[in-house]
């Protein structure tokens, strides 16, 4: 139930850690009927979370700023392995872009119950420099 996958996370994120047992890692990583919001989840390190929490059975929205070309490739990467997820595009520096990102999770599951915030700005520069 939606309780005992709260205080099952709980766990996994370190509160409570030295109140309750942890559990086994297979038992924690149960994410059916959730859905995950990953913000910078076109590439790197958060195209990893989005198929890591997919192939974990949660429906995942996969976010991008400017990178729509590599946000549908990790849509379809979930996809091709038989998950459930979708790209949505907004500037997260704007309240416009988060209230957009709101407004489309929610209009296409009325919910959600995981947040990651990976999405960052940095400016690749060559290591010379």
């Amino acid at each position: 139930d939606t309780a005992d996958r709260v205080f099952r996370i709980n766990i996994l994120i370190g509160r409570h850690i030295d109140k309750y047992p942890v559990l086994p890692y297979s038992e924690l990583m149960n994410l059916h009927n959730t859905v995950a919001v990953v913000t910078g989840s076109s590439d790197r390190i958060g195209r990893r979370l989005a198929l890591a929490l997919s192939s974990h059975g949660a429906a995942v929205v996969v976010h991008c700023h400017t990178d729509r070309e590599h946000a549908d490739e990790t849509v379809a990467l979930i996809r091709s392995a038989g998950g459930e997820g979708f790209c949505c595009v907004a500037d997260l520096t704007e309240m416009s872009g988060v209230a957009h990102l709101v407004t489309q999770t929610l209009d296409r599951y009325g919910r959600w119950d995981v947040l990651i915030n990976n999405a960052s700005r940095f400016t690749t520069i060559p290591i010379e420099e």
